[in-house]
């Protein structure tokens, strides 16, 4: 029997759910890829022949593009799901899938985070995604644009309002993470005034 049989959506075949964000589904997307590549060692007891290999690797892909596509995505659910039907539940796979993810990330923050760490915004948005709180969430909480919170997580110091002002939204920032918002807000601060300052010509202070 196929992995994938031929009835399952294309949310079903990466293991995610018709309310996935785009973050949601390129994870779900990565996951489903790695498992189909020719070394996996799954694929050695669970698939009979190249054909079957090439067939999924087909529907991941066509998932990826299709969901990822904003247009595509939504002309794809309005010929897939009926106007009147209310988001279709999680699946119990895409959910266990999503916790045993968050779990390794808790695994790896664990030896990452002490007290030496220095807070990057990958570092944050990697805390945030083993939290499973997305960015529009900490938005509702802390009043803070979804604009800055993402300007924060991917170093967009440009995009980043003054220092008195960002300084307030990274302690925010933080105490929605749990974190130590003195310990991050010094460390990830500092790298923000070492880029104004070579943005500028000038030597760090």
């Amino acid at each position: 029997m196929p992995l994938s049989p031929a009835h399952l959506n294309l949310y079903e075949v990466l293991l995610a759910h018709r309310g996935a964000t785009d973050e949601e589904l390129r994870r779900a997307y990565k996951r489903q890829r790695d498992l189909y590549q020719t070394s996996s060692l799954p694929l050695t007891s669970l698939l009979s022949g190249e054909a079957e290999q090439r067939r999924e690797s087909a529907r991941i892909e066509e998932a990826h593009d299709t969901l990822l596509d904003p247009l595509r995505r939504k002309a794809y659910d309005a010929s897939i799901f009926p106007e009147t039907e209310a988001e279709a539940p999680r699946s119990p796979l895409a959910d266990s899938a999503l916790l045993a993810e968050r779990a390794v990330l808790r695994q790896e923050l664990s030896r990452e985070i002490n007290a030496e760490t220095e807070f990057t915004g990958r570092l944050l948005a990697k805390v945030r995604e083993a939290l499973g709180v997305e960015l529009s969430e900490i938005a509702r909480e802390t009043k803070i644009s979804v604009a800055h919170l993402s300007a924060i997580e991917t170093e967009a110091f440009d995009e980043l309002p003054a220092l008195v002002y960002t300084r307030g939204f990274v302690q925010q920032l933080a105490k929605c993470l749990k974190l130590d918002p003195t310990q991050v807000t010094k460390t990830y601060l500092r790298r923000l005034r070492e880029w104004r300052a070579e943005a500028e010509g000038e030597a760090p202070h």
